[in-house]
């Protein structure tokens, strides 16, 4: 269960996703959009804001963290296997995003793209996740490296960036 993003191909690696996406506003603590990424579910946001669903292309569905058939969503690692989720000014974060995910890496790979340039989170090596933001400008934040995955098991990541203090970082929770 998991994303956001405005329009454009969003690519993912060979991995089952089982995570949502919120966006925080700082003044506001309510998630711009929730996606879970389940086959009941379908692309559909989920929070109050019923933001434009997004589409699944070569996707197939498998067990989520508790084991409960269906509720994440495997990546093929291929050009035809991803989630596109439509441009929408609802879920344009401006100034900071937060986005939360549980994921089951297999292998090296893109894990979200959002063009043009905003966002990228890849798996690198076996354990590697990799994250940089793009600021409107088009200037890149300082990338983001740790080493904490769990090949083959679920992990629960955070990432954010706040434009104001020009900070990034990641937060992992390990059973």
């Amino acid at each position: 269960m998991f994303l956001l993003c405005t329009c454009l191909p969003i690519c993912f690696t060979l991995a089952k996703i089982s995570c949502r996406l919120l966006i925080f506003l700082t003044e506001i603590p309510t998630p711009l959009g929730v996606y879970p990424l389940t086959k009941d579910t379908k692309g559909r946001d989920v929070s109050n804001k019923k933001n434009p669903p997004g589409t699944s292309t070569g996707v197939r569905y498998s067990p989520g963290t508790n084991g409960v058939p269906e509720k994440s969503t495997c990546f093929a690692g291929k050009p035809g296997s991803f989630m596109e989720f439509p441009k929408s000014k609802q879920l344009d974060a401006k100034n900071e995003i937060t986005i939360l995910f549980n994921i089951y890496p297999e292998k090296p790979g893109p894990i979200l793209e959002y063009y043009p340039g905003g966002i990228q989170v890849w798996l690198l090596g076996r354990n590697t996740l990799f994250v940089r933001f793009v600021r409107r400008v088009r200037k890149a934040v300082r990338p983001l490296k740790a080493r904490k995955l769990r090949r083959r098991q679920w992990n629960y990541v955070g990432v954010t960036y706040d434009q104001d203090s020009g900070t990034n970082f990641f937060s992992f929770l390990m059973k």
